[in-house]
């Protein structure tokens, strides 16, 4: 079985090349017995492959991305013509009255003339546009030149004599064209790489039976001779390669033939695809190890930001515990002193300097205490935040002046004892703010739950101010961005909203339990009426 199907795959791969090869012997019979009648088919033949050619290639003029083979398809049709000129022109054929056998050379020459230089130029439209109205006009303007320099000037040089046989012009010519011919295939073949294999491969083939044949037509000396005979059988096998290449490729195959480029980009576009997706997953690697360090590093910025904060605040609790156990004590113990004093002396003078004195001793323990309750409000460790930011908005009445309206949420206790010490002190440095820059001795305190996160609002209807210059201003410490900063480290965020002239609201916002992200919980801010109810 597998030897039939060998052989039959055998068969009908090479069944064109055996049908030809039969043409080819019923040629040699018809020129055992007429060689006009020989000469006739076989250029009757070259005639049908060219035109047919040319057929193809105009209907698919669309299609065709690689211009050699449409420039090569347009020329054909003048081959064709000059090639049925040259058929009716031979000696015997009777319908040029009274010519002998150089008209019908003379018209071989310039069809010769045609394919040699149109293959010659063949390969410059390989990687570059062609026009086709320029083709057309170009090979119609030399297929006229060489008509009317045969039939109206009769001029051209002679090619063959009936007494010399070839002439000295037919024998350079021939061997010119043969040089013209093998000069375009090795042009052709520099530029393989815009043909597919096999259309190459019978190209230059069909370029080289041209060679040869084209040398066959320098050796005889009649038009009936061997040499002429072989020349002729030569041209057939250039036509059938071309036909095998263009006709037959066309028709069977035309992916090969009209959408190589196309094919080829198709390929490129395919391997370019591959190499982009592994360039992708390259990509997502390097983006997923960044963002993988990015985490770990935020992690440990936030881990950083924590121990500081914890840090500053037992420092702070320390400095507020040395005022309250030792400076205070110190001060009560010289009050006490001092009050013994007073009431000891029986100088007036003495009496009233213990008094001065000890009223700047009372001033001091008021300052010391002060100084302890804003160092560490003891409240905040105690009760969480929400009586904290009580306690603060009594503070500020009792220390600034400023009447704060709070409306707390008890159940708005950030679970991150580090948050809860930003919020605290970014709430009061917020009410500060009011109190030096808005102009108003009024403000609003909203602590409540929004989602998974714990929003404050801090508002004021006081004077505002313009956001682009606060942003640009380069001042440091625990100001406005400080605490965004601060903030944003440890999963939370700040919104502001001032213009000038219509007061200011910030909005704070932080995780309420461990683990959530403000992106994920985003709260937006949505401005409300600014009267503080007060």
């Amino acid at each position: 079985m597998r030897r039939m199907r060998r052989f039959f795959s055998f068969s009908t791969a090479y069944t064109t090349y055996l049908l030809f090869l039969a043409v080819l012997g019923v040629l040699y019979v018809t020129r055992l017995h007429s060689y006009l009648l020989f000469h006739s088919l076989t250029e009757l033949f070259s005639v049908a492959v060219a035109s047919g050619i040319f057929i193809l290639t105009w209907n698919s003029r669309r299609y065709f991305q690689n211009g050699t083979l449409l420039w090569l398809g347009l020329a054909y049709l003048f081959v064709a013509g000059m090639d049925m000129l040259h058929t009716l022109a031979y000696k015997g054929m009777g319908v040029f009255l009274e010519v002998g056998a150089d008209l019908a050379t003379q018209l071989w020459l310039c069809s010769r003339f045609i394919a040699a230089g149109a293959w010659l130029l063949a390969p410059v439209f390989v990687d570059r546009p062609m026009s086709i109205k320029f083709a057309l006009g170009g090979f119609s303007a030399v297929f006229g030149g060489l008509l009317l320099w045969i039939f109206y000037f009769q001029s051209f040089p002679t090619a063959y004599s009936e007494t010399e046989g070839l002439t000295s012009f037919k024998i350079v010519s021939e061997y010119t064209i043969s040089l013209v011919f093998a000069l375009s295939g090795y042009l052709l073949w520099r530029k393989r790489s815009f043909f597919d294999p096999e259309v190459l491969t019978l190209m230059i083939a069909s370029i080289a039976a041209c060679v040869v044949s084209e040398v066959m037509f320098t050796l005889y000396s009649s038009p009936y001779s061997t040499a002429n005979l072989l020349g002729h059988y030569l041209k057939t096998v250039s036509f059938f390669f071309i036909y095998k290449a263009v006709i037959e490729t066309g028709l069977t195959r035309p992916y090969s033939l009209l959408f190589r480029d196309l094919k080829t980009s198709e390929e490129a576009l395919r391997k370019r695809e591959i190499e982009l997706e592994q360039v992708n997953a390259d990509l997502e690697l390097r983006v997923a190890e960044r963002t993988a360090e990015a985490h770990s590093r935020m992690l440990q910025l936030q881990a950083l930001a924590s121990q500081l904060t914890e840090a500053e605040q037992q420092e702070r609790r320390r400095l507020a515990q040395v005022l309250h156990d030792h400076l205070q004590q110190l001060l009560v113990a010289a009050k006490l002193h001092l009050a013994v004093i007073g009431s000891r002396s029986a100088k007036t003078e003495t009496r009233e300097s213990c008094s001065h004195v000890d009223d700047l001793l009372q001033q001091a323990i008021r300052v010391s205490r002060s100084l302890t309750a804003e160092l560490c409000p003891p409240i905040l460790s105690e009760s969480g935040l929400p009586a904290a930011l009580e306690w603060l908005g009594s503070w500020s009445l009792e220390q600034h002046q400023l009447r704060v309206e709070a409306a707390i949420d008890p159940a708005a206790n950030p679970a991150r004892e580090t948050l809860r010490i930003i919020l605290f002190q970014a709430v009061r440095e917020l009410l500060f703010n009011v109190v030096k820059h808005s102009g108003t001795d009024q403000a609003r305190l909203v602590l409540r739950v929004a989602g998974e996160m714990v929003e404050i609002l801090v508002q004021d209807n006081g004077r505002g101010f313009d956001l682009s210059r606060i942003q640009s201003s380069r001042r440091q410490g625990f100001g406005l961005f400080a605490v965004k900063e601060r903030l944003e480290i440890l999963g939370g965020s700040m919104t502001i909203d001032s213009e000038p002239g219509r007061g200011t609201t910030i909005q704070l916002l932080a995780p309420l339990a461990e683990g959530v992200e403000v992106e994920k919980a985003r709260v937006v801010y949505q401005p409300e009426n600014r009267t503080c109810g007060i």
